[in-house]
Parts: structure tokens; C-alpha cells; sequence
């Protein structure tokens, strides 16, 4: 590739980039919009409101992009339920569902 490049700047002149370098790339692993420390001491209420106020996807192209919408907030809940697994967040799910 290196080769091909010297040769285009040969031909055309120095204005050439090389963009092959240049690209700048964002990564990162999408969060629950509610820490998971903070999901744990949720109660019933609050879960109800978080996904009512979740319950879109995330958007991907805004400020806060690694900000998880519905799916990871839905994700925190599952951990939430296996780690303390109790009759409130029964009644949670029951009232989501419906």
C-alpha cells in the first residue's frame, strides 16, 4: 500500500493525504442508563418510572452514545432479579407486562 501511494504522489504531486491512517474511531461498551450499583437499591416505583422513562432504544449518534436505552436497562433488571430475586420484582414484571 505504501508503494501505491509513493507512486500516486509521484504522478500527482504532494497534495495527496493518506487517509489510510487518519481515520479516527470510536469504541466502547454500552451501559444501563442506571448504574447497576443504583439498580440493586431500586424499588418497585422506580423501576416502573426508569422504564417507562427508558423505553425507547438509545440513540446512537448522541453526546452520551455508550448510554444503553430499554435492552440494557432491561439487562441491569435481569441482574438485578438474579442477584436479589424477591415478590417485588415479581409484581414488576407483572406490571410491565401487562
Amino acid at each position: 500500500m505504501r508503494l501505491q501511494f509513493l507512486e500516486l504522489e509521484r504522478r500527482f504531486g504532494k497534495d495527496i493525504k493518506d487517509t489510510s491512517r487518519s481515520r479516527n474511531v470510536l469504541a466502547g461498551i454500552v451501559q444501563s442508563p442506571i448504574a447497576i450499583e443504583n439498580c440493586y437499591k431500586m424499588n418497585e416505583k422506580q423501576w416502573l418510572n426508569a422504564f417507562k422513562h427508558y423505553s425507547t432504544e438509545r440513540d446512537h449518534f448522541a453526546e452520551d452514545y455508550l448510554k444503553g436505552g430499554r435492552q440494557e436497562l432491561a439487562t441491569a433488571f435481569k441482574s438485578t432479579v438474579k442477584q436479589f430475586p424477591n415478590e417485588d420484582k415479581l409484581r414488576i414484571i407483572e406490571k410491565v407486562v401487562k
